[in-house]
């Protein structure tokens, strides 16, 4: 094995290593989390929702086959109606008012209101991961949040934040759990097993009974969603064991995006297939001398150019056996031929110099992605929305144009489908531990979060600083956030002002009326170009399940990854003879039995 390969494999073992504890083998310890911290860019993992790329089901306790039909989508989930609108951004205004409105309806009608703020002064503490990244030169520490003494306030009830950083997040939670000495709040996401397995652990404690009778505002919540939502929220033996964020609107906010200006050069009217990105990132390559044609870091994948080839692809960041759907079946990408096909077409844009030659040791880092962008030396990568306008202000060009495209296909005519089935949970969710001497307390003070002053503050921030009232008494965001004089982010400032760790219910498209016209119609082309018809949707795996699929899939997928990235990078040659032999070892490693354990949870689930 070349030097090339051992250094990149130690990278990966490096990595593997950090993801071995999370709740999943597969994936992250919920799908609606994954999703959005997987692409969300800068946006708190906490505070954001955002439509991903499918990725591998999370390994949680199914939800009981009853429990489905509690509720339809009915007041807060429903979609909004078909009208004209002179803009986009009148729209989304629209469907923020529209929300406001019927949440504040929902809420006055619950019955058994509990009264805030609550007596005694107590202090709760709850463990979370602080993102210097996200939050760099904005704030040190949650405690630092400009609505935490509004919220201590409101609630009378003081915060001890336990922080640690992303890159030390799982050391760190497996030494507060091996200590016994647990914070009253923590997120299980990082517990092997999930939270399953951290009750039967004694860690957590069920919550199912505070939820209905201490948790009014929740409740109320809980009982608009529907039953693709409801899956992730009950236990396959109707337990509760979390709570989490809900969104009021499910909209991709990121997606494959390139510069125009430079396919209008070269008599390109749109880029469909990827031979049409070939032959564009080919000439972008030899006239614009542009070093990172395509932007794909150290997962390996790229949302909207990976599922061309009719596969979801592998992610080398965490334990990914590439689960997708032929109909009802569940299959398996590592030994199917869309993905040796995506093999070959990987590295025939690598080859050409078109990806990062060491692009399996690039770090996500929008910050210095979007600076390629810039600078004129990346043509093709995936962004955030809100970023084509900074991108814009910051470019060398003044041809500058970059712009979202609908995912690509591998022939015209063809169709992508691996857009992320959704659910209306967002991103974070909370347990309350064994540790916390009072659980009612916890439960009164995370429903404050739900009541309708707990979502105009976590949605909208401090009157006067963060937003106003207009004319029709409807709340709009100040100049401080949308034209900071600093030049910091609309949605960090909106984040931070508002609710950057709690989970509520987050009127999700509540800033996107300040976005540019072109950042809006980005957002109409990720998510109208595609189906979600081969995506997984939530799974949820027993205990039992979880622990055997995931000591074979981290097998497999060590094995796997050796091969796969050779094949990347033409370090072997992607032959017959050596395709058949990776998939009847991948077989012999009983890659089949993680296909019947997904497809088992699947039918039970779905069918």
């Amino acid at each position: 094995m070349t030097r090339k390969v051992l250094a990149l494999l130690l990278a990966l073992t490096m990595i593997l290593a950090l993801f071995a504890g999370c709740g999943s083998a597969s994936a992250p310890a919920s799908v609606g989390e994954s999703a959005s911290q997987a692409d969300s860019e800068e946006a708190p993992a906490e505070a954001e929702a955002v439509a991903e790329p499918a990725a591998e089901p999370a390994v949680e306790p199914d939800a009981p086959a009853e429990e489905s039909s509690a509720a339809e989508p009915a007041e807060l989930a429903e979609e909004p109606e078909e009208i004209e609108y002179a803009s986009m951004s009148e729209k989304y205004f629209a469907m923020t008012v529209e929300t406001n409105h019927k949440y504040k309806e929902l809420q006055d009608g619950v019955k058994d209101v509990i009264s805030y703020p609550l007596d005694g002064g107590e202090t709760l503490s709850m463990w979370r991961v602080f993102s210097a990244f996200i939050w760099n030169g904005l704030m040190n520490s949650y405690a630092e949040a400009p609505t935490m003494p509004l919220i201590e306030e409101a609630t009378g009830v003081k915060m001890n934040f336990i922080e640690c950083s992303d890159s030390a997040a799982w050391e760190q939670f497996n030494l507060t759990i091996a200590s016994g000495d647990y914070p009253d709040l923590m997120s299980m996401d990082y517990y092997s097993g999930g939270v399953a397995s951290a009750y039967d652990d004694e860690i957590i404690i069920d919550m199912t009974d505070l939820i209905e009778t201490e948790m009014p505002n929740y409740k109320a919540v809980l009982d608009t969603m529907d039953d693709y939502t409801m899956k992730s929220v009950y236990t396959d033996d109707d337990k509760m064991l979390r709570i989490f964020t809900f969104v009021s609107n499910v909209v991709s906010e990121q997606g494959l995006s390139y510069r125009a200006d430079w396919a209008e050069e070269n008599g390109m009217d749109a880029i469909v297939t990827t031979d049409d990105m070939f032959d564009y990132l080919s000439y972008v390559k030899s006239t614009y001398d542009c070093r990172y044609p395509i932007f794909i870091d150290n997962s390996g994948v790229l949302e909207g150019f990976t599922g061309a080839w009719g596969t979801p692809g592998i992610n080398l960041g965490w334990t990914d056996l590439g689960m997708y759907l032929e109909g009802d079946t569940v299959v398996s990408t590592l030994t199917d031929e869309h993905f040796r096909n995506y093999l070959e077409g990987f590295h025939r844009f690598y080859e050409a110099g078109l990806i990062k030659d060491d692009f399996y040791s690039e770090g996500y880092g929008p910050d210095y992605i979007n600076s390629y962008v810039s600078e004129d030396q990346c043509a093709v990568t995936s962004i955030r929305g809100d970023k084509f306008t900074t991108m814009t202000e910051a470019a060398l060009s003044p041809s500058f144009h970059f712009v979202a495209t609908a995912p690509l296909v591998e022939e015209e005519g063809g169709s992508y489908d691996f857009l992320m089935k959704t659910n209306y949970i967002g991103m974070g969710n909370m347990s309350i531990t064994t540790g916390c001497d009072d659980p009612e307390l916890a439960a009164h003070f995370l429903n404050w979060f739900f009541t309708y002053d707990g979502f105009i503050l976590t949605n909208f921030g401090e009157e006067g600083v963060a937003f106003e009232y207009d004319a029709d008494g409807n709340p709009v965001y100040t100049d401080f956030i949308v034209n900071n004089p600093d030049g910091y982010n609309p949605m960090n400032l909106r984040n931070m002002y508002t609710n950057p760790v709690f989970n509520n219910y987050n009127n999700s498209t509540s800033i996107f009326y300040t976005y540019d016209e072109v950042e809006l119609d980005a957002f109409d082309v990720w998510n109208n170009n595609g189906t979600s018809d081969k995506s997984m949707p939530t799974l949820n795996l027993t205990t039992e399940e979880s622990s055997e699929y995931s000591n074979i899939a981290s097998t497999v997928f060590t094995y796997a990854t050796e091969q796969i990235l050779k094949w990347m990078i033409g370090e072997a040659e992607l032959t017959d003879e050596n395709w058949d032999a990776y998939c009847a070892q991948c077989e012999s490693m009983d890659l089949q039995r993680c296909v019947e354990i997904y497809q088992t949870v699947y039918d039970r689930m779905y069918k």
